[in-house]
């Protein structure tokens, strides 16, 4: 699947984002990171530095939890069998935190995410 960065990016500043967005970017976060160095047209490379910047921040927002799991999932990519022993979590555990924790950052990202009660 071919996806623009510019886009991408103009849905991140437009309060846009959806779930299968920020799967994808997650999932491609490093070759992001990549393309914010390396691409060679100005206007590609600034999105991809913002949107690399922009995601980056979301994590940072998260709850230690939250955080910690989709740091070791997306940014170290480690497999869900690692990720559960290296952080003594269950499957399910693992899976809850990852759940909230997308639905936290699109909250964050398109401005609805409410106060914990």
């Amino acid at each position: 699947m071919k996806v623009d960065i510019e886009q991408v990016d103009r849905q991140i500043r437009n309060r846009e984002l959806d779930e299968k967005t920020l799967l994808l970017i997650l999932k491609n976060i490093l070759t992001i990171q990549g393309q914010a160095t390396a691409l060679i047209n100005p206007a590609a490379k600034a999105a991809a530095r913002n949107v690399h910047e922009y995601v980056d921040c979301l994590i940072g927002l998260l709850p230690e939890e939250e955080e910690l799991v989709i740091r070791t999932l997306y940014v170290e990519k480690r497999k869900w069998t690692t990720a559960e022993m290296s952080l003594h979590m269950s499957r399910n555990t693992l899976g809850r935190y990852r759940r909230k924790a997308i639905g936290m950052m699109l909250g964050i990202a398109n401005g609805t995410l409410c106060e914990p009660a």
